[in-house]
């Protein structure tokens, strides 16, 4: 599974309406389909404030095999940096594959 732009728009507006707080449960991994430069762009563009963040910091997606293929070799965000930008303090994720 994976997070595309058009996704990742209406989570952070969603976030703007009510603010992501506390534990997220992800059922299953999810692959952000965003670099770090792309998602600090993003959510500074709907008016988050990310003045505090370095696209340096964020962690990479190192684990996911088979991406899709538009998306091959670019350093992307992992499901856990995308959250952690939303607001959340805790993310979990269930999954039964070796992922």
């Amino acid at each position: 599974m994976g997070l595309m732009l058009p996704y990742l728009e209406i989570l952070i507006r969603e976030r703007m309406y009510q603010p992501l707080t506390g534990s997220v449960l992800l059922v299953g991994r999810q692959t952000i389909y965003c670099t770090p430069t792309e998602i600090l762009a993003l959510l500074s563009g709907q008016g988050v404030d990310v003045s505090g963040v370095s696209a340096r910091d964020l962690e990479i997606d190192r684990g996911t095999r088979d991406r899709y293929q538009p998306y091959a070799g670019q350093e992307l965000i992992t499901d856990r940096a995308l959250f952690r930008l939303l607001g959340a303090s805790h993310i979990l994720a269930i999954d039964h594959s070796d992922y």
